[in-house]
């Protein structure tokens, strides 16, 4: 079981259950996925990934995707309370 931890700027911290697996598909790494990724995110509204460049990527899970900001940090930990990956 994984869990994504995400801290805000102003300290606040938000635990998510990413389940037993997840994928981690990142801007510079995957144009093409992201920007896939990106418009069905944002399918209703005329976003462009081009324009967003707070957006550096997502994180899958079981339970859905996660828009990951540029101001934030994201930890990815274990059942235990392990970091796992640091995003």
């Amino acid at each position: 079981m994984f869990i994504l931890r995400r801290i805000h700027p102003d300290k606040i911290e938000v635990n998510m259950n990413l389940g037993a697996s997840y994928s981690i598909v990142l801007k510079n790494d995957s144009k093409e996925e992201f920007d896939l990724m990106y418009s069905d995110m944002f399918a209703d509204s005329k976003r462009n990934p081009l324009d967003d460049v707070n957006t550096y990527g997502f994180i899958q899970g079981e339970f859905g995707s996660i828009q990951l900001h540029r101001e934030n940090k994201y930890y990815v930990m274990t059942e235990s309370g392990k970091t796992f990956a640091r995003l």
